[in-house]
């Protein structure tokens, strides 16, 4: 995924995906669930780190939005 001004979703996850690891060059705000839009107001990945998040117990549908921090 690419990071921009707009709320971005990754792809679908599939049942057998536990954990994710997100990693970005640039600040980030992002959001997990089945249709989801990140905001400023989500939780903040800094700029240059990696961050391993887990799935949960039903992952199926479930994507990653991501925005870049503002």
């Amino acid at each position: 995924m690419t990071s921009f001004a707009t709320s971005l979703q990754s792809a679908a996850f599939n049942a057998n995906t536990k954990w994710i690891v997100v990693s970005t060059d640039t600040a980030v705000h992002y959001h997990l669930g089945v249709d989801p839009t990140a905001t400023n107001a989500d939780a903040i990945l800094p700029a240059n780190q990696s961050m391993l998040i887990p799935v949960g117990r039903k992952p199926t549908g479930k994507k990653l939005a991501i925005i870049a921090f503002a």
